[in-house]
């Protein structure tokens, strides 16, 4: 799945998902960076930092964890 800046995403990161959304992406999508206005995801306050392995898998840039996004409806 390629997001892009503007998408709407679930984020899913440990224990707790937020609704958040892209408000940077690199051109292919491969390095983004998510917004969310509801509280902490793990150590992340408002935004996070995310980059896709070639596996499909985005993990935080930050703290290397698994971070599930999955594109919803604004």
């Amino acid at each position: 799945m390629i997001l892009a800046k503007g998408d709407v995403v679930r984020a899913t990161y440990e224990d707790r998902t937020v609704k958040a959304r892209v408000i940077l992406a690199s051109p292919g999508g491969m390095s983004l960076v998510i917004e969310w206005g509801d509280g902490m995801l793990g150590g992340h306050a408002g935004m996070m930092m995310v980059r896709q392995l070639a596996t499909g898998e985005y993990r935080s840039l930050i703290e290397n964890k698994p971070v599930a996004l999955e594109r919803v409806d604004a």
